[in-house]
C-alpha cells in the first residue's frame, strides 16, 4: 500500500489550493490523505477523486495523529490568523513527535544482538562496534 501524503484544508473554500494540491498530486498518482473538517459533500468530492478522507480538527492533538500516522509527507496549507497559528504549532509538535519515533525504531532495528555462551553481545551498524 503507497504511503499517502497528508493534505490539511483539502475542502478549503479559501482559495481551494489544498482541493488544487490533492487533485495535482492524484493525477501524478501519489496516494492523499485529505484532512477535512466536516463530512459533507466537499469531502465526497475528494473520497470521489480517489483521496482517502480524514475528518478532525487542527487544533484537536488526537484528530492530528490520527490525520499523520502513516504519512511521510504533508502539505500543510492555511491562511494567516490566530487560531491557524495554534494549529500550526500543534500539527508541527505531531509531527516532531511522530519523527522521534520512527527515528528511535529505525536506529533500534539497526542494532543487532548476537548470543554466545559467554552472554550477549550487541553490535551497532551505525559505529561497527560490539559492545558486552
Amino acid at each position: 500500500m503507497p504511503v499517502p501524503t497528508l493534505v490539511t484544508g483539502a475542502a478549503g473554500r479559501v482559495g481551494a489550493v489544498g482541493r488544487t494540491v490533492t487533485e495535482l498530486l492524484l493525477k501524478r498518482g501519489t496516494a492523499v490523505r485529505a484532512m477535512v473538517r466536516a463530512d459533507d459533500d466537499r469531502a465526497q468530492a475528494l473520497r470521489d477523486m480517489g483521496a482517502e478522507v480524514v475528518v478532525g480538527d487542527l487544533l484537536d492533538l488526537d484528530s492530528v495523529h490520527r490525520a499523520i500516522t502513516g504519512c511521510e509527507r504533508m502539505y500543510f496549507g492555511l491562511s494567516v490568523s490566530d487560531a491557524y497559528l495554534a494549529a500550526t504549532v500543534t500539527t508541527a509538535a505531531v509531527a516532531r513527535y511522530r519523527r522521534s519515533i520512527r527515528r528511535r525504531l529505525a536506529a533500534r532495528s539497526r542494532t543487532r544482538t548476537f548470543r554466545s555462551d559467554r552472554g550477549a553481545t550487541r553490535c551497532s551498524s551505525a559505529t561497527g562496534r560490539f559492545t558486552s
